[in-house]
């Protein structure tokens, strides 16, 4: 008997929860922005001096970031109409992808025609640099750390395409040894 009537608690409980809401409460669905565009884009960092055919130092030669992880963050704040009154949303969405093998990547994200804020960050990374020593007339190869940095905010309109060449280099990287 104690049995049941516990079960039948339960039941009063789980009812009773699924059957209030807060009226104020916002929920946010995704799948409910029928826009989409495509952001594309080439990651580099700088690798260092090169020294051409002809015997021409080169500083500061940038190279593909190539299997680098790219976020695109959705700020939902850009969705907030001016005239909401339940306050908003807040906080983000991530999207990820990968840097192919020239440093490009592309990823498709929701969009529409007001524009959709997006943070874009690259993953950071260890990576080596030459650095070309005149008194001796060689190359140093010293490693460097490449910051996850949040490198920009971009809008994402539906059916317009968003490119960003992404460079890092100075103030962006660390001598690791």
């Amino acid at each position: 008997m104690n049995c049941k009537k516990f079960i039948a608690l339960c039941v009063s409980v789980i009812a009773l929860c699924t059957a209030c809401s807060d009226e104020k409460q916002s929920s946010l669905d995704i799948n409910s922005i029928k826009g989409t565009t495509v952001v594309e884009g080439k990651v580099s960092y700088d690798s260092g001096d090169i020294k051409t055919v002809e015997g021409e130092i080169k500083p500061n030669q940038y190279s593909a970031a190539a299997g680098k992880t790219v976020y695109l963050h959705l700020e939902l704040s850009s969705l907030n109409s001016e005239n909401s009154e339940e306050g908003g949303y807040e906080g983000r969405l991530v999207y990820t992808t990968t840097t192919n093998n020239d440093g490009s990547f592309e990823i498709e994200v929701p969009a529409n025609n007001k524009g959709i804020g997006y943070k874009i960050s690259i993953e950071g990374f260890k990576a080596q640099r030459s650095e070309y020593n005149a008194e001796k007339d060689n190359f140093v190869y010293k490693n460097y750390y490449f910051s996850n940095i949040e490198v920009e905010e971009l809008k994402a309109f539906e059916n317009l395409g968003v490119y960003k060449e992404i460079k890092l280099g100075e103030g962006r990287m660390t001598l690791i040894d």
